[in-house]
């Protein structure tokens, strides 16, 4: 009972910094920023079936692969060199790197192009 208590009171007075520590190890190793970056792509609806290669092409490129501007690393708000990972938005499937700028331009190709083929289906297959 004793022991229990001096283990108890050592753990209370030491628990903040024990768990700043450790949070501290945490954020500065690579997981946590691969995983807070495939836990973005999920959400975005990024279906990676090679997540690992997938993630290694992404924390590799240094330029984007359509403008071949080098991508900014900063933090905060602006995001026009920000590096993002385009995908097709009906499959989900990860196309290439490219900078946020670039894919804000590319955002609206996807549902123009399903509205055209739709539209050249109905043509092709009217009945007369």
């Amino acid at each position: 009972d004793e022991i229990y208590k001096k283990n108890r009171e050592r753990y209370h007075k030491n628990k903040d910094r024990y768990n700043k520590t450790r949070h501290d190890s945490y954020r500065s190793g690579g997981s946590y920023y691969k995983s807070g970056i495939i836990t973005g792509w999920k959400r975005s609806g990024i279906k990676c079936y090679d997540t690992e290669e997938t993630f290694e092409k992404y924390k590799n490129a240094s330029n984007c692969e359509l403008c071949k501007k080098e991508f900014a690393d900063i933090g905060g708000k602006s995001r026009h060199n920000k590096k993002v990972l385009d995908h097709d938005h009906r499959s989900g499937i990860p196309r290439f790197v490219c900078c946020y700028t670039c894919n804000f331009f590319l955002r609206g190709r996807d549902n123009r192009l399903a509205e055209v083929h739709l539209e050249l289906y109905r043509f092709f297959h009217r009945q007369n």
